[in-house]
This record gives C-alpha cells, sequence and structure tokens, in this order.
C-alpha cells in the first residue's frame, strides 16, 4: 500500500514539475526580424494601406496609432524612429513566479537584470491591454486590463486571492508580449459609462477563474466576483458593447483581442499578424 502510494505522490509531482518547466521552453515572444529598409513617410503626406501594414511590421503600430502621432507634425519622425528601435532591438526575458509553484509569467529584463519597459503610444481612457506572457501550469491564460485615464491608471483582476484593484499601466509594460486595443471611432461613446460601471462596481472584487461559466453577466443581481478578462468585458458589456468575439460562456483574453469592436493600436511579441 505505501508503495502504491509512494507511486502516486511521485507521478504527481513529477507531472506538476514537468508542467512548470516544461512551457518555459516553447517560446511565446515573436519578435519580429528588423527589415532591410524602412518607410519613410512624413506627417504631411496621405500615407497609403500599404505603407500603414509596413510601418505597423517596423514599429508595432497600427493605424489608429499613427494617424494620433500625425497630429503631432513636429515630433512625428522621431517618434516613429524610437519606436523602429525599440522593434529592431532584441530584448531579453525570463520566466518568474507570479503565484508559486503554478503561475509565471515572461518578463523583459535589462542586462543588469532589472525589469524592462516597452515604450508605448499615449494611453487613453477606455484602453485595453493584453498579453499572453502569463500561465498557470500548461494553461497561458494571458492577462487583460483596463485603461481608466490618460495617466495610465488601470483597473485589473490580477489573481486568486488579490481583490480587483486600481493599478499601473507600468505593470503591463514589463510583460514580453503585448497588445495595446481600443474602441473603434464609432463605438467610442460607451467608453464613459463602461469606465464609470468599472469604477462603481468592478473594484475590490474577489478573483474568481470560473467568473462567467454558468452565468458570465452579472450585472442585474450585482457582479460578485470577477477575473482579469471579465472584469473588461462586464465593463463594456454593462455599456451595451460585447466584446466577447466567440459569444461564448467564459470570455478569456484571447476573445478580447478577436472583437470587431476593437483597434488595434500596439502590439510587441505577437507577430506579424498580430494574432493570439
Amino acid at each position: 500500500m505505501r508503495k502504491k502510494l509512494w507511486i502516486i505522490l511521485t507521478t504527481i509531482l513529477l507531472i506538476l514539475l514537468l508542467s512548470i518547466v516544461l512551457p518555459d521552453m516553447i517560446p511565446v515572444t515573436e519578435q519580429l526580424a528588423p527589415p532591410a529598409s524602412f518607410t519613410e513617410v512624413t506627417a504631411e503626406q496621405a500615407i497609403t494601406e500599404e505603407e500603414y501594414a509596413e510601418l505597423f511590421l517596423q514599429t508595432g503600430l497600427g493605424q489608429a496609432a499613427v494617424k494620433e502621432l500625425k497630429g503631432q507634425p513636429d515630433t512625428f519622425s522621431a517618434e516613429l524612429e524610437r519606436f523602429r528601435d525599440q522593434m529592431a532591438e532584441s530584448k531579453a526575458h525570463e520566466s518568474l513566479f507570479l503565484f508559486f509553484p503554478t503561475t509565471k509569467a515572461e518578463v523583459l529584463v535589462k542586462e543588469n537584470g532589472d525589469l524592462e519597459s516597452l515604450r508605448l503610444p499615449p494611453l487613453k481612457p477606455g484602453d485595453i491591454l493584453l498579453t499572453k506572457s502569463t500561465r498557470t501550469l500548461f494553461f497561458r491564460h494571458g492577462h487583460a486590463a483596463l485603461v481608466v485615464n490618460e495617466e495610465g491608471d488601470t483597473i485589473e483582476s490580477f489573481m486568486l486571492g488579490v481583490p480587483s484593484a486600481m493599478l499601473s499601466a507600468e505593470n503591463m509594460m514589463h510583460y514580453s508580449t503585448l497588445m495595446l486595443l481600443r474602441p473603434k471611432e464609432e463605438y467610442k461613446a460607451v467608453i464613459p459609462a463602461a469606465l464609470e460601471f468599472a469604477r462603481e462596481h468592478l473594484v475590490g472584487l474577489p478573483y474568481n477563474l470560473f467568473t462567467g461559466i454558468v452565468r458570465k453577466d452579472k450585472k442585474t443581481k450585482g457582479v460578485d466576483s470577477t477575473h482579469c478578462s471579465h472584469l473588461v468585458w462586464q465593463a463594456y458589456y454593462s455599456a451595451g458593447l460585447d466584446l466577447d468575439a466567440d459569444g461564448g460562456w467564459l470570455v478569456t483574453p484571447h476573445d478580447l483581442s478577436k472583437s470587431p469592436y476593437l483597434d488595434l493600436v500596439f502590439s510587441y511579441g505577437f507577430g506579424e499578424e498580430a494574432d493570439w
């Protein structure tokens, strides 16, 4: 009996160890190779769809970000150059425990071991930050955050045992993959209502990964728990915009990344197609 119990425990520990170590061997960051030449554009000229696509590969900036930078003609070229440099630079990253021994995150690090932050376009209230750099054992769930002001404050439901809270976008900028999304122009009118709901009803809630499996929308009876992507989804759903791309019971960061109602503002580490 003791021998069987020992075999079972050893097997469980081995599986746990493998689930911690093996995913670290699979690259998650799809960093683009620097192009042989850069697309030269000015703030004054009309930019074609082909040039926007080329600029994205060179800088990680979506059309929405480039158009916003064009509104500052004196700094337009310099800003593009900074994002090109960031995209071309080979960045080191390492895997750190968020919750020992099951949950880890891949973060960018400098040569001295300090965390490195990505440069982002100016953040706006209602923006959504996504990463696929967090996982629990073999499940790469990622993380999502809702930006509530131009200073970069966010509302996030971070992890088990930690209630949702006001945090800083700076925490997201350390991840080895990062996507910045924004409601398309025709849907921006819902942002104030979404943020008001988030501030009033989605702060201080316990983390619950299973929120949404039985009933995703709890707004009529009060939201009593949440998780990262549910928090973002619930805020916008309360304002009339459903960001869950597949309409399933459980909304994930991946589902948010596929929403047809959002513009891609910036992408790093998601490859040429900014695909998850």
